[in-house]
């Protein structure tokens, strides 16, 4: 079931970029039966269910980086099934940090550059979260907090991030070698 519904989701997270505009005033002016879906108002490949999980991950929580919620389900359910074993516990603070950081990333730096899209590429918990921040620390502030964030995330990751950032800091130590 749980494989199922990661596939249903992400479907019906791709279906939203471009059914999204369409289910919106539905889903918003949602009035009794329009959840049965009777006469098909809905525009989502996933149905009513999908157009409102899609709504409420893509724009009132994460935006594009809501992906990472079926990537969870999708690998909880080859762990459940047997087929694979991930290390859950790594991969949910993995796709935590990403889904967050990538949430606020998107509605600082995206959001400006769509102004008239259906929805918040960060989502509405990344505006909020960002804005949060910036009142705090400030624009440089907030970058330099992505920056270190992701610098963090990948160390985490992979221990050739210090490698990579000594490649970077001097790359004439490097360049010498070769």
């Amino acid at each position: 079931m749980i494989f199922a519904l990661s596939i249903c989701l992400t479907w019906a997270f791709v279906s939203f970029f471009t059914t999204g505009a369409a289910d919106q005033s539905i889903i918003e002016n949602l009035r009794e039966g329009d959840l049965d879906n009777e006469p098909h108002k809905f525009a989502n490949t996933v149905g009513s269910l999908g157009a409102n999980a899609a709504y409420f991950f893509m724009n009132r929580c994460f935006g594009v980086a809501a992906f990472g919620v079926p990537l969870f389900s999708f690998l909880i359910s080859l762990a459940m099934m047997k087929v694979y074993r991930p290390s859950l516990l790594k991969w949910f603070v993995g796709i935590a940090v990403f889904v967050e950081w990538f949430s606020v990333a998107l509605a600082k730096f995206a959001t400006p550059l769509f102004p008239d899209c259906h929805f918040c590429p960060g989502g509405e918990h990344g505006i909020f979260v960002y804005r949060f921040i910036e009142r705090y620390v400030g624009t440089p502030g907030l970058v330099a907090l992505l920056v270190v964030l992701a610098i963090l995330a990948l160390m985490y990751v992979s221990s050739e991030t210090i490698v990579w950032i000594r490649k970077i800091l001097n790359p004439r130590r490097f360049i010498d070698k070769v």
